[in-house]
């Protein structure tokens, strides 16, 4: 299908601007440029409350956020990762879209402010994810939150950690999750998959742009294929949490996030696979302008609370 109007016109714009290549802005002026974005999610809804925590790690500290939609005694709760190719973003530029679906979902959303390369590189961001649930696991109770009804849950970058952390999970055996929702994931850092190749250019997205951003993220020497970097070459994946994955069908990262999707089903998990058409990479971030994300924002918080309704078991360790 053709490109969505509106977001022909900002390819258009975008085009006719003439930036220059990634690799040759400022650190400074990129992270600029993406938190401005944010008003294109439209105006942040009301929340019944919103807590910010300081997390104690052995890297310093780290922020969350919690979204409560309404006042209850307790949450099922979304952990959520922003995106920003591990290099820019925070939990200010991604507040709509966590007031969105806590909403929607009638859950509590827990935005994590991870570490960002190059300042931090991998695994950094893993690191932090990681603290970030053992830390709601156990202040549960003082959160407001149920420890047996968690999503993990992100986009792009921060769809790989949170697919990386459904893996690492396992192994230690400590948590479970009723749901990973993975927007757009990045799973394979080696760039082939076919997308990479149809889309590099001309799609908001540029495969110059994440090759940039990858060499901010991953140390040199650091295997492409290692599986807590590139998910998608993991060799296990039975006893993974079912998922929801929405892919763009403009995105160079299409292909992977799909194969990814695709190992999950082959290892018997349960999958919905949801390509949306018309749209590029970073749609679900557009409700304030697009009518198709706040679609997908739709069929996100309805698999959330079908997911929260259910029972499943917790992990039995590495399987």
């Amino acid at each position: 299908m053709p490109l969505h109007p509106i977001l022909q016109e900002i390819v258009n714009q975008t085009k006719a601007a003439n930036l220059p290549p990634q690799s040759e802005e400022s650190l400074q002026k990129t992270r600029g440029a993406y938190a401005r974005l944010r008003l294109l999610a439209g105006d942040p809804p009301v929340m019944a409350k919103i807590v910010n925590r300081l997390i104690s790690s052995s890297q310093g500290s780290i922020a969350i956020r919690l979204y409560y939609p309404i006042e209850k005694e307790i949450f099922p709760v979304l952990v959520y990762f922003h995106p920003g190719g591990f290099v820019k973003g925070d939990i200010d530029c991604h507040d709509t879209i966590c007031r969105d679906i806590a909403n929607l979902a009638e859950c509590v959303v827990v935005s994590v402010n991870y570490r960002l390369a190059p300042e931090y590189k991998f695994p950094s961001p893993i690191e932090d994810g990681y603290t970030a649930l053992k830390y709601l696991k156990e202040h549960a109770d003082d959160l407001q939150i149920d420890k047996n009804r968690i999503a993990i849950g992100g986009e792009n970058s921060g769809g790989n950690i949170a697919a990386v952390l459904t893996h690492f999970v396992k192994e230690k055996g400590d948590l479970h999750f009723v749901l990973q929702v993975l927007i757009y994931p990045q799973t394979d850092y080696t760039f082939q998959s076919p997308s990479h190749k149809e889309f590099a250019k001309g799609f908001l997205l540029e495969e110059e742009s994440l090759h940039w951003y990858a060499d901010q993220y991953i140390p040199k020497g650091v295997d492409r294929k290692t599986p807590y970097l590139s998910p998608l070459w993991a060799t296990d994946f039975t006893f993974l949490p079912p998922a929801l994955i929405i892919t763009a069908e403009y995105d160079p990262l299409r292909d992977e996030a799909e194969a990814y999707a695709d190992k999950l089903k082959q290892a018997g998990i349960k999958v919905i696979l949801h390509r949306y058409k018309e749209v590029t990479h970073g749609f679900f971030q557009m409700g304030g302008i697009l009518n198709i994300a706040a679609q997908a924002m739709e069929e996100v918080a309805e698999s959330l609370k079908l997911a929260f309704r259910s029972k499943r078991a917790p992990y039995k360790g590495a399987a």
